[in-house]
């Protein structure tokens, strides 16, 4: 597990996760009121299918910005509440150990 905390700018996170994978979503499609964090990873291809991200929900090996989620808390998460965001631009998503992807709203 990492450390984040919500007062790094956006030039530390940059630094903080070069050469992780980086995605850029519009926030109008974050907007649209029926789309999840399940659309988001579905979305960027990030897993084969959402029953796959399903799976890591179930199994605690998912977190968002460092904090672990279970899998109500990732069902339920807010894509449109900018205090889920780093810096209010930034989510970082982690699955198992190794596996980050940091997505940047545009």
């Amino acid at each position: 597990m990492f450390n984040l905390k919500a007062t790094y700018s956006t030039q530390e996170l940059q630094n903080y996760f070069k050469g992780v994978h980086k995605l850029k979503i519009d926030k109008a499609l974050l907007s649209q009121e029926n789309f999840k964090l399940l659309d988001l990873i579905q979305h960027f291809n990030i897993k084969a299918s959402k029953k796959e991200a399903r799976r890591y929900f179930a199994n605690n090996s998912f977190s968002i910005n460092g904090k672990r989620l279970t899998q109500e808390e990732a069902l339920a998460f807010n894509l449109n509440d900018s205090n889920n965001w780093l810096g209010g631009i930034y989510l970082v998503l982690q699955f198992g150990k190794k596996e980050f992807h940091l997505v940047e709203k545009i």
